[in-house]
This record gives C-alpha cells, sequence and structure tokens, in this order.
C-alpha cells in the first residue's frame, strides 16, 4: 500500500499549522504520525490547525487516524481545528455519522467533541463490519473449497444411501 500523502508543519504565533496534502487513507498514517513528534516538542503553542483543503479523498480508516491525531493533539493540551473540509470527507463524516442530506456542514461540527465521538464509534464499528464480513467471506469461500468430495462418482451404478436413511431403516431381527 503506497502512498503520496504528505504534511507540511509551519509555526504561526501560538498556532501549529499542519496541511495535509493528499488522500487520507489507511496508507497516509506513517506520514500522519510524523507529525506526532512536531506537535511533542512543540512548547509555545496551544492550537493545532489541520488544513484539509488538499484532501479531496478520505475513507473511514483515514477518518478514524484524524480522529487518533485529534485525540493525541487534545491530550497535550493543543486545541484542534480543522479547516478547509472538501465534499467528499465531509460527505463521509456524514455518512459515518447517520446524518442525511448533501451539504450537512459536518466540518463545521467536527469541533464538537461529542460529535467526533459519535464519529469515532460508529467509523469504528463500520470498520469492524467490513472486516467481520471479509473474514465471513473469506472463510465461506475455504469452505467450499473443502467440501468433501463423494467416495463413489455419480452414475457408476454403485447405489448410494444417504446417511439419513441408512439411520432411519428399521433395525432386521
Amino acid at each position: 500500500m503506497t502512498s503520496s500523502f504528505t504534511t507540511a508543519a509551519e509555526h504561526r504565533g501560538n498556532t501549529v499549522l499542519i496541511s495535509f496534502i493528499g488522500d487520507l487513507d489507511a496508507a497516509a498514517a506513517p506520514a500522519l504520525y510524523d507529525v506526532l513528534p512536531v506537535l511533542a516538542t512543540d512548547t509555545g503553542s496551544d492550537v493545532l490547525m489541520l488544513d484539509l483543503h488538499q484532501v479531496s479523498y478520505m475513507d473511514t480508516p483515514g477518518l478514524l487516524l484524524l480522529l487518533d491525531l485529534h485525540r493525541r493533539a487534545e491530550c497535550l493540551g493543543l486545541r484542534v481545528l480543522a479547516v478547509g473540509w472538501r465534499e467528499q470527507p465531509q460527505q463521509l463524516m456524514a455518512t459515518v455519522a447517520g446524518i442525511r442530506g448533501r451539504g450537512s456542514a459536518t466540518g463545521e461540527r467536527y469541533a464538537l467533541a461529542g460529535f467526533r465521538r459519535l464519529i469515532e464509534t460508529r467509523a469504528e464499528h463500520s470498520t469492524a463490519a467490513e472486516a467481520q464480513a471479509q473474514a465471513q467471506a473469506h472463510s465461506e469461500t475455504q469452505a467450499q473449497a473443502h467440501v468433501p468430495r463423494p467416495l463413489v462418482p455419480h452414475g457408476t451404478g454403485v447405489a448410494e444411501r444417504s446417511p439419513a436413511r441408512a439411520s432411519s431403516a428399521p433395525p432386521r431381527y
């Protein structure tokens, strides 16, 4: 999984501005976590601004990465603002949160802690459900690959008895 996702960090007064560039998906994790040391060593800032203007695509794992970064920054005492939400990432957040309708302004709601927890919980459930569906499909594929074959080929003239019929026959005395 290769990602063209990058980040650019700069300090502006008491704010650390981190610009995200590229698709925010699971492959973006290394680049996203590279910003954590910058945040941990910065003692003069109290605001982290996440610039999403150049993120045109985000999937559920990417949303979870963003929420994780947000939580870690808050643990460092930073107030987090996410700005520049484009249509697809904002629509993904609305879908995950269960909000219907286009242009649901989820970017503005992102700043609310309760809304972030709702999104995070639903995104985790969505990811778990997808993983469970994939595991079930895989196990069904494996089960079909290991279906026992009959010992006597069909059409050989040898009479076959089903196990149910053999066990339900009355005993002979």
